[in-house]
């Protein structure tokens, strides 16, 4: 009997003991970051639409607990499309101010019951800390953000099996673009706000397009949302354009100051699609953009992918929706 009573009191003690173990983790501005359980809930503040991509693909809608209640924001595609993923988003408590200062609201943070604020940058997760806020940090800011996003993830959420099967599909679909687009002559391409004349998100653009198989004439620049001037685009004189806005496609085709750029030219401005998120920007999105984008920039090379297809697969297998016809029209087409 007392045999029987010590281990019990044994495993008992190993139980307690495993509940309380510290997970250290360095986050992705080289953070620690201490965890004594599992996360149940998280809000997200700081580039919000990127952040949340990626706990949809990281199978964690569930754990979401904040959204958007501005008005003006609801009619933008961005937010409309994460309805798709999660439903609830605009029923959800807004936790920041609108982009992009994304100021945190510590009166609705506050009283809130949640685990962790993933956030996109330092400041903020000093912001939140000061409050008494575990703050984790994920980011852009290096080169293949999207793959080591993913894999702190993946050990942030213990998804390591499902960040592989991902990693995998990312691989996969660069290692046949690579192969498909080797001998040909590459095209010059950029990603532009034409309305503002900016490039933005340069770093996740570039990043893209170069996956695709372009050559990026703003691959230098290390400023994000870099202001342009028409002379410049005129020097550049990309072949393929993708642009922002919707407005922007006729725009390209209707200004007298781009008529002469070859992408003009040759009718090849395409506007780039949101899913998630844009597909230019920071989203776990980007395997699947750069086959959209191979296929616009070189359509002869990659005429036997059917986009619909692969879109249709990556949301089911990656995000866990099953997109209809009208949704995906919505994303590719927008």
């Amino acid at each position: 009997m007392k045999k029987i009573i010590y281990v019990f009191f044994l495993l008992f003690s190993v139980t307690i003991f495993a509940q309380n173990i510290e997970k250290k983790l360095i986050d992705m501005d080289n953070r620690v970051i201490t965890l004594d359980k599992d996360i149940e809930a998280l809000v997200t503040i700081g580039a919000i639409p990127a952040i949340n991509s990626f706990l949809f693909a990281m199978g964690k809608v569930d754990l979401i607990k904040s959204g958007v209640r501005d008005y003006s924001l609801k009619s933008f595609s961005v937010w409309k499309n994460q309805t798709y993923f999660l439903k609830n988003i605009f029923d959800l408590p807004q936790v920041s101010s609108n982009p992009p200062e994304w100021n945190p609201n510590f009166e609705v943070l506050l009283p809130m019951r949640f685990d962790i604020g993933l956030v996109s940058s330092p400041v903020m997760a000093d912001a939140l800390e000061a409050r008494g806020i575990k703050a984790v940090v994920i980011n852009w800011k290096k080169a293949d953000s999207v793959k080591k996003t993913m894999l702190f993830l993946g050990e942030l959420f213990h998804e390591q099996e499902r960040v592989e099967k991902y990693l995998t599909y990312y691989d996969n679909n660069m290692n046949m673009i690579e192969s498909i687009t080797k001998g040909l002559n590459k095209k010059k391409s950029i990603y532009l706000g034409l309305d503002s004349m900016t490039i933005p998100m340069t770093s996740t653009a570039n990043e893209l397009l170069r996956k695709a198989g372009a050559i990026t004439p703003t691959s230098n620049l290390t400023i994000e949302n870099a202001a342009l001037n028409i002379e410049t685009l005129l020097v550049w004189d990309p072949d393929v354009i993708f642009v922002w806005n919707p407005s922007e496609v006729e725009t390209a085709y209707k200004d007298i100051r781009f008529k002469n750029l070859t992408a003009v030219k040759n009718r090849e401005v395409y506007l780039m699609p949101i899913g998630a998120h844009m597909w230019a920007h920071y989203t776990p999105e980007q395997p699947l953009a750069a086959l959209w984008c191979a296929k616009k920039l070189y359509p002869e090379s990659f005429k036997h992918i059917d986009i619909y297809k692969e879109a249709k697969r990556f949301y089911k297998e990656f995000m866990n929706q099953e997109l209809t016809d009208a949704q995906l029209t919505s994303i590719l087409e927008r």
